[in-house]
């Protein structure tokens, strides 16, 4: 969930649910996997409130168990166990985007021109003070 989602927090906020069907002897007592949603990216950027839109996003994601790419992810218990029971959304969810390859070459050449610039910029520079110097 998004920081500051409460006035009285400036974190991040996370709800962990406890299936109690899933006791010794409730209906999904054998299943073993634990259901991640990062849902840090499913509020209104203004107000920091989530609105209807996401929040069935939310519950559609936990009632179908299913991973979504960068949004949900199932782990298995040995995964969790792994971790060391560390259970930080980041160890399962990877919301990882990867930045714009830079042009080196591009870059290179911009570079030079600007630094070309500069170097007549400031031979000019010169060149009016040397003409003001000699006029007084």
């Amino acid at each position: 969930m998004p920081e500051k989602l409460f006035p009285t927090t400036d974190i991040a906020v996370v709800i962990l649910i406890f299936d109690r069907r899933r006791e010794r002897g409730g209906k999904y007592a054998r299943r073993r996997d634990i259901l991640f949603i990062d849902a840090s990216c499913c509020h209104q950027a203004k107000s920091r409130t989530l609105e209807s839109p996401e929040i069935n996003k939310i519950a559609t994601t936990y009632k179908q168990r299913k991973a979504i790419e960068k949004y949900a992810s199932l782990a298995s218990f040995q995964e969790v166990q792994s971790n060391q029971f560390n259970l930080n959304i980041p160890l399962y969810v990877d919301t990882f985007e990867p930045e714009e390859a830079i042009n080196l070459k591009q870059l290179q050449a911009r570079f030079d021109q600007i630094e070309s610039k500069l170097t007549h910029q400031k031979t000019q520079i010169t060149h009016h003070l040397m003409e003001f110097i000699r006029h007084e």
